[in-house]
């Protein structure tokens, strides 16, 4: 049986890093902008521009990321998205994945595809073990964890 645990830093650590990340992605610059992605998304009910760097999950033909922050739920049922990838802005339709079951086959397909160090790095997490999709399932709904799947405009 694995354990999955939240490992993400210090919400202070955030405020103060996320402006040069988001810097070094908009420039395609270093390891950084290989790994990460900067969505930028209308609120749905504020209609404020926000933006944030996430986790960039390309396997395959699909672009996602994971996440528990509350911003995804303005991703539910699909909503338009700028993406900034290697620095630069490409159109997409971002959507929703909330279902525990199908967040836990994702993240045991991206851990099988991302390795045992980057993947639980890019879920947020630290892992001891080998999880099955059952335990990430239980982990997502436990979490609040969703996927937004990103589709060209």
């Amino acid at each position: 049986m694995a354990t999955i645990e939240r490992s993400t830093p210090n919400p202070r650590l955030m405020k103060l890093l996320n402006p040069m990340v988001a810097f070094l992605v908009r420039r395609g610059w270093g390891p950084v902008s290989r790994q990460l992605m900067e969505i930028h998304w209308t609120g749905r009910t504020s209609g404020r521009e926000y933006s944030t760097p996430v986790s960039r999950l390309d396997i395959g033909n699909g672009l996602f990321t994971t996440t528990r922050a509350p911003y995804k739920h303005n991703f539910a049922g699909g909503a338009p998205a700028t993406v900034v990838i290697d620095g630069e802005r490409v159109s997409y339709v971002g959507t929703l994945v909330a279902d525990p079951e199908a967040v836990g086959a994702r993240m045991r397909t991206m851990l099988d595809a991302l390795g045992p160090k980057r993947g639980p790095r890019a879920f947020g997490v630290t892992i001891d073990g080998d999880p099955t999709e059952e335990e990430l399932a239980s982990y997502a709904a436990d979490a609040g964890v969703a996927v937004i799947d990103f589709e060209p405009a």
